[in-house]
């Protein structure tokens, strides 16, 4: 049961995110008491597009992504996205 708070939680904080560089949540679909989440399309994640390259990213493009506008959106709003992480 504790799963479905924390799902739960994190629906709330994902509707209140709106913005264009942050993924949106499209529908929440409840089933046995278990939350799933169903988000826009996206064709391509940063795992992948890291994976793909052949070189590592240049301190320019690295600055690009840690300056996300979408980052500081959920910042102002007074959260953080906890699946970053540090190389």
């Amino acid at each position: 049961m504790m799963n479905f708070y924390t799902n739960l939680r994190e629906f709330m904080v994902l509707r209140k995110m709106n913005h264009s560089n942050i993924i949106k949540l499209k529908e929440v679909v409840r089933e046995n008491n278990e939350l799933f989440f169903i988000f826009e399309y996206m064709d391509c994640n940063l795992y992948q597009l890291i994976k793909e390259r052949e070189k590592p990213f240049s301190e320019e493009e690295t600055g690009c992504f840690m300056r996300q506008q979408g980052l500081s959106h959920m910042h102002k709003k007074g959260f953080f996205h906890r699946d970053l992480k540090p190389c």
